[in-house]
């Protein structure tokens, strides 16, 4: 049910290619540096393990280009999770990623750009086995919502990782919209990030934005021209309250009228795409599609 980088690529191509064709080791900088950002994650990942609810705002803005044209999209989610294993993403707006809920018996999973569909499957034991680690979902899987969500579902964020980031840096203190936060660099193997953490009693992520340049490779056999495409996203994380009570219709899933439930929402991909390029149904102007600055 991932929304795999190979599929968000797919979908950016799509877009794109519709206007074009028919014309752990030793993580720890240097000196203090290193120690600092060690010490301020641990805190922050200590923090998000002792939250038994939470919600908040995810603001989720990207930004792709290739060949001259540029696309730029926003969506915004409602958050809340109560452990062990109710959850509920809800796409609130734009079309990039999917409503996720978990009622603690189900959980469902709605994409907007597959219209009506809609699957169900068993709830997860607890919330960590939504994403499985923090590689498996927000390194290898940085563009789904789950993966965007990765830091505060894992049983052990701050174990998780280290095991992927090669070197940890402390960049400094910077001001988030009058929210004073910590500026961390994260240096992996397969990607890098900047995390922004508020400082206070209250460690909370605030602001991520990985650096998924370094993921195209795996996608290029399949899209050789994925090499020419530039993408880059913005995470942010508001409003949030921390072991509140979250009344139970939150986590409720209501379809859409006249949805459909299905087996999977991936197996009739490829031929929705096909049929969408073909319709000329993917317009520039509806998805902030225009040419690219000079």
């Amino acid at each position: 049910m991932k929304l795999t980088l190979h599929s968000i690529v797919q979908l950016a191509l799509l877009v794109l290619l519709s206007c074009i064709l028919p014309a752990c080791s030793n993580t720890s900088g240097s000196g203090d540096s290193g120690k600092k950002a060690d010490r301020i994650l641990r805190e922050a990942c200590e923090h998000i393990k002792t939250v038994a609810s939470a919600r908040m705002t995810l603001s989720v803005d990207f930004d792709s280009q290739m060949e001259g044209l540029r696309q730029q999209m926003t969506s915004q989610y409602s958050f809340a999770m109560q452990r062990p294993n109710r959850l509920a993403m809800r796409l609130t707006d734009g079309i990039m990623g999917m409503t996720v809920v978990s009622d603690g018996n189900h959980l469902y999973t709605l994409m907007p750009v597959i219209e009506n569909r809609y699957t169900v499957e068993q709830a997860p034991r607890v919330l960590n086995d939504l994403v499985g680690g923090w590689e498996e979902s927000a390194v290898m899987d940085p563009m789904s919502p789950l993966g965007w969500a990765a830091f505060l579902l894992l049983e052990d964020p701050y174990t998780d990782i280290l095991r992927t980031m090669d070197r940890l840096e402390y960049v400094g203190k910077k001001d988030l919209d009058g929210t004073a936060c910590h500026v961390l660099s994260l240096n992996g193997r397969h990607s890098n990030w900047t995390m922004w953490i508020q400082t206070g009693d209250e460690p909370l992520l605030r602001k991520l934005v990985p650096d998924i340049s370094t993921l195209y490779d795996e996608v290029a056999d399949d899209f050789p021209r994925a090499q020419q495409l530039k993408m880059e996203l913005l995470l942010r994380y508001d409003n949030w309250e921390v072991n509140g009570d979250i009344p139970d219709e939150v986590f409720t899933f209501v379809p859409p009228a006249d949805a459909v439930e299905v087996e999977s929402l991936y197996d009739d991909f490829d031929e929705l795409a096909q049929e969408r390029s073909a319709k000329g149904q993917v317009p520039a102007e509806q998805h902030g599609l225009e040419e690219a600055d000079k």
